[in-house]
């Protein structure tokens, strides 16, 4: 797993980035594209789906059977990072939806509060969206004038 989102049931579950999804309901994943193991993952809000997962520093695999319920992922996430001494805030942002760039601007402001001194804007992953959303999240870096 790349990413555990809060509330989620991994999260519930006590699953963290980084543990290897071994099998989904007995079928090893090994071999299967991450598009395969996330469809058998996925199912109807209230159904059960098994995994074993490879944590590290644990010998052997561990049983973990989750319920599946809607997970409206974050828009945004953030985090400070000490790089060598330089506080360096880093946002991610998935998708520029409603409101995509009052949610980086809060971000970005809460880590200038606690010291950012560089920002890494992640943008992978990021599904486009909403047209005006680019303009408002530009507005927050650049100065005034035409944004295109």
């Amino acid at each position: 797993m790349t990413q555990v989102f809060p509330g989620s049931p991994a999260a519930l579950a006590r699953i963290r980035p980084g543990e290897v999804i071994v099998t989904v309901d007995g079928v090893p994943t090994a071999g299967r594209s991450v598009t395969a193991s996330v469809a058998r993952i996925l199912g109807p809000a209230g159904t059960r789906v098994h995994l074993q997962l490879r944590r590290t520093g644990v010998t052997g695999l561990t049983d973990v059977t989750l319920t599946r319920r809607k997970v409206s992922p974050p828009l945004t996430s953030s985090r400070l990072i000490d790089d060598h001494g330089t506080k360096v805030g880093y946002v991610s942002l998935s998708a520029f939806a409603q409101g995509a760039g009052q949610q980086v601007g809060r971000a970005v402001a809460d880590l200038q509060r606690r010291g950012a001194q560089r920002l890494i804007f992640d943008l992978r992953d990021n599904g486009g969206g909403l047209v005006d959303e680019p303009w408002k999240l530009a507005g927050l870096f650049l100065p005034a004038g035409k944004v295109v």
